[in-house]
């Protein structure tokens, strides 16, 4: 594993939610986000890594190690947002936010009001978004997208 040579390191566990596609539907889906583990960065060794922690009823249970382009990703989307956010008065909570039905892993800057989202593929800033109204557009062109590709395999 090229993430445990040298002197790594842990960062701080960011907590990781996960968001249903029945969730996409209707009012406050960010509400019904559930959290299921904690992603740990692993820094400091030739490349980053994330420690995978699942939240079990026994306590946190190690699920793996993610190295490579997901774990730059999201140290990338740190820095930016570390220097988007330096000059804002509120503290915002790192997260996680993941959307297997969209196929989206975002990084989730929440304080009480206000939520931000870099998505990890791009680690840029997604549009300021009133999520509830975002989700739901995505959700319909992915849902569109579906119906498209399932029309055309039955051709």
């Amino acid at each position: 594993m090229p993430s445990l040579r040298g002197a790594a390191s842990t960062g701080h566990p960011l907590p990781l939610y996960r968001l249903g596609a029945g969730a996409l539907k209707g009012k406050a889906p960010l509400s019904r986000a559930r959290k299921i583990g904690w992603y740990v960065p692993v820094i400091g060794g030739a490349v980053p890594g994330l420690a995978i922690l699942r939240a079990r009823a026994k306590g946190p249970e190690y699920a793996g190690l993610i190295e490579g382009p997901l774990a730059q990703r999201l140290l990338d989307a740190a820095l930016f947002v570390e220097g988007d956010l330096a000059d804002a008065e509120a503290v915002f909570e790192p997260r996680l936010l993941q959307i297997p039905s969209l196929q989206a892993l975002l990084l989730w800057m929440q304080r009480p009001g206000k939520s931000l989202f870099v998505a990890l593929a791009e680690a840029r800033q997604a549009p300021d978004l009133e999520l509830e109204d975002d989700l739901r557009e995505i959700a319909a062109r992915a849902k569109k997208r579906r119906r498209r590709s399932r029309r055309g395999a039955k051709a």
